[in-house]
């Protein structure tokens, strides 16, 4: 009877790679979050019910946290592939920790409004100077693709103001779900 063939790891198919790490963050986050919901009740980290509140009980805060963590291992790990996205990564490790650093940016300004509360114009400000960096390093929309037609390349001017617009748009999105 033959041996059956060993596979190297480089030479797993991306997918399987890919549905493997995949489930390693869902499964980081599946255990992670009850995690943190235990430690932020302990810490006093909750939001109140109020009249303006949805939730009727002490709700956990900053729960991005969560996925936060999640992302920057996923990033740190893959960084350290030893295949095509590994060095894809590596050879633009500028573009990715400046990525991380404005989402770190945006993090931090949502614990500290969570925290000690911020007013809209300051929270609006921090979000509009991390969106400006985040452009200015050249991570904007420079086309959009139409489904059945192509796609459009966008004036720059356009592309910026479509890229703020997005940065500051989603930021606020996601900051709105805790009501």
């Amino acid at each position: 009877m033959k041996a059956a063939a060993v596979i190297p790891p480089a030479a797993v198919p991306v997918d399987a790679a890919a549905a493997e790490r995949t489930a390693a963050a869902a499964a980081a986050t599946a255990v992670g979050t009850p995690l943190y919901i235990l430690i932020a009740g302990r810490m006093g980290w909750v939001d109140r019910p109020s009249r303006r509140k949805q939730h009727v009980r002490a709700t956990a805060t900053m729960g991005g946290l969560v996925i936060f963590a999640v992302v920057f291992a996923g990033a740190f790990a893959a960084l350290n592939l030893h295949n095509l996205v590994g060095d894809m990564l590596r050879a633009n490790r500028v573009y990715v920790h400046t990525l991380l650093g404005c989402t770190f940016c945006m993090i931090l300004l949502g614990i500290v409004d969570d925290r000690v509360g911020l007013s809209p114009r300051i929270k609006l400000l921090v979000q509009l100077v991390v969106a400006i960096a985040a452009v200015a390093l050249d991570f904007r929309v420079h086309a959009i693709t139409l489904p059945l037609v192509s796609s459009v390349v966008l004036p720059t001017t356009v592309g910026v103001a479509v890229s703020l617009l997005w940065i500051v748009g989603v930021t606020n999105a996601i900051n709105l779900t805790d009501g």
